[in-house]
């Protein structure tokens, strides 16, 4: 409304200026100025009043991340406009590995996979405004980071809606007075993420150290199964029974059979017997009985022991 009266003052001062011999040309441009400014100045305003309406992938982004953190929609409004809405279909590279990462993604709808560049292993899970929503945020904190290539590919589970910035754009806006809340919600968003990146490294440690353990009581059992040159049938499935429980797969059994401390082959295993005479080397120290076990086996399997 005051901008209002201040046209109409404007008006007025123009009308006098006009009608005045000779005229006041000058006072006349610099009302004319005046009333510009207002215009504009109130067609800002009521831009800024009128209702903003939000597509489902704006609303899920803007109640998740944003409002919580005191952004208002006009506000949010102006920073999607300096983003672009892309969509990836399941399959596709949302980031490529080996190329130069120029922006900030927020994963928006969909879910994603981050694979190890070159063994493909699967490392974590993006998914649309939940975990791990950001991609190459690390950059608005970091801008040493720049310009580094990227080492691992994000691949699109299903389709996949992202809302992407230029990393250097986006920070310019940020840093502008009025966006400290839209700063603020991309920084709990990068907190988030952190949170999520440590607790999946503890859990690979763990399930590592679980898997290095696990590897060291079957070789301790292999070595006491095999001592005597003859694997009892108990035996052999107790083993079994142990690698299935932990996971341990018939290629780290075989690795783990043709250390030097236990030395069998792949072949041997399978026959349930060692081929060669170290079996009747006096270091094994073979009890009577269990020498004569193993001629029995050898026996019945039809194998030779002088082979």
């Amino acid at each position: 409304y005051l901008r209002a009266l201040s046209i109409l003052g404007s008006c007025c001062g123009i009308t006098y200026n006009m009608t005045r011999t000779p005229k006041q040309l000058n006072a006349v441009a610099w009302g004319c100025v005046f009333i510009g400014v207002n215009l504009v100045q109130i067609v800002r305003l009521l831009d800024d009043r009128k209702i903003i309406k939000f597509s489902v992938d704006e609303g899920a982004l803007f109640y998740k991340h944003f409002e919580p953190m005191g952004v208002d929609p006009s506000t949010f409004r102006k920073l999607t406009k300096v983003g672009r809405w892309r969509s990836f279909a399941a399959g596709d590279k949302v980031v490529e590995e080996g190329k130069i990462l120029t922006d900030v993604i927020i994963l928006v709808k969909g879910s994603a996979t981050c694979q190890a560049g070159v063994s493909g292993e699967e490392l974590y899970s993006y998914i649309g405004t939940e975990n791990g929503s950001i991609i190459g945020g690390t950059a608005l904190v970091d801008p040493t980071i720049l310009g580094r290539e990227y080492p691992n590919r994000i691949v699109a589970n299903e389709k996949v809606t992202v809302l992407s910035f230029d990393t250097v754009h986006l920070e310019k806006h940020l840093n502008g007075q009025e966006n400290k809340a839209c700063k603020a919600a991309f920084l709990e968003m990068m907190y988030v993420d952190l949170i999520g990146s440590l607790r999946r490294t503890r859990s690979v440690q763990k399930k590592s150290a679980g898997v290095g353990m696990a590897l060291h009581d079957l070789k301790v059992m292999l070595q006491q199964a095999c001592v005597t040159g003859v694997i009892h049938p108990l035996e052999r499935r107790s083993i079994r029974e142990f690698m299935e429980q932990k996971g341990i797969s018939r290629s780290q059994l075989i690795g783990l059979l043709q250390t030097q401390e236990i030395n069998w082959t792949e072949k041997e295993w399978e026959d349930g017997a060692k081929h060669d005479n170290s079996l009747y080397d006096e270091h094994k120290a073979l009890s009577p009985l269990d020498r004569n076990l193993v001629d029995e086996f050898i026996k019945t399997q039809g194998l030779d022991k002088t082979a």
